[in-house]
């Protein structure tokens, strides 16, 4: 192994030699690690010629450790729980994932109305910008105060904006050094007949509210709806087995309703939907699900 490996530089010494008129016709004799350079050098003794001795040197790079890529890929997995290396946060970095999809459980931050909690999303975002991924945040879970419904219409939609308000401050990536999330997505699966559904304006109001809001404080922030189920539509039949529980109008009428106010894109950057095999029938793959959305 080791005559193939001196081989295989002396063959690029040779290369490199040639084109820039240097000596070259020896392999290397030895190989030197320079600390704190991460380079390592392979020099080659010098000719004995009756010219002046010359030495050549090619610098190769030294890998002394896993680096993750620099350029972020489009890949991400969704934690709903603790966000952590016992959760399997390492795993993703070695997955080659870039993002990661968290919950903002609002009932968990503001039981009580006024009184806030978050030191538990805060240990989230930091361990998860501290392992180099970005964070999508989905808000669930109107507190009870709030909403009788947890994924539905609120009473009061001053109360979330107040809420997402406040929580965009904390998290603001505009403020250097603060824990950051530049995307914020509301409601699972919202086009759900008992969470908005069969109400769109309520999530058009919600939306024409909380966008604003937080671009107030974070302008370079990301609004979104959903992720939308956005399939099993409740006017659906065979192959089904039944009528589904999602209304396929809903996503139209929300954004009809936006336009009404001077368009969505005042309001929301995109639509998150989600892709099951469920209705692989309709949609072989996630890309004409996305297009027909």
């Amino acid at each position: 192994m080791n005559c193939r490996v001196l081989a295989i530089l002396g063959l690029i010494i040779a290369l490199v030699g040639s084109i820039i008129g240097q000596p070259a016709s020896r392999p290397p004799v030895h190989a030197e690690n320079r600390p704190g350079s991460g380079l390592a050098a392979a020099d080659q003794a010098p000719q004995r010629t009756g010219l002046a001795q010359e030495v050549t040197r090619l610098f190769l790079p030294l890998v002394n450790r896993r680096a993750r890529a620099v350029v972020p890929t489009p890949y991400g997995i969704t934690m709903y729980g603790n966000v952590d290396e016992a959760a399997g946060l390492g795993r993703m970095q070695d997955a080659g994932a870039s993002w990661v999809v968290t919950v903002l459980d609002w009932s968990r931050v503001e039981p009580v109305k006024g009184q806030f909690n978050w030191a538990e999303f805060d240990t989230k975002v930091r361990n998860a910008q501290t392992a180099g991924f970005e964070v999508f945040v989905l808000l669930v879970n109107n507190p009870a105060w709030a909403s009788s419904n947890p994924n539905g219409p609120v009473n009061n939609i001053q109360d979330l904006v107040d809420f997402v308000t406040a929580a965009a401050q904390r998290y603001n990536c505009e403020i250097p050094g603060n824990p950051c999330v530049r995307y914020w997505s509301f409601y699972p699966e919202p086009d759900h007949q008992n969470r908005f559904g069969n109400n769109p304006g309520a999530m058009a109001d919600i939306m024409a509210a909380v966008g604003p809001a937080i671009r107030g404080v974070m302008p370079s922030a990301k609004v979104l709806i959903g992720g939308l189920a956005y399939d099993w539509f409740t006017d659906d039949g065979p192959p089904f087995p039944r009528p589904g529980p999602f209304v396929r109008s809903f996503l139209p009428n929300v954004l009809a309703a936006l336009n009404q106010r001077g368009g969505a894109r005042r309001f929301i950057d995109a639509v998150a939907f989600h892709y099951y095999p469920i209705a692989e029938f309709r949609w072989p793959t996630i890309r004409e699900k996305a297009l027909e959305i």
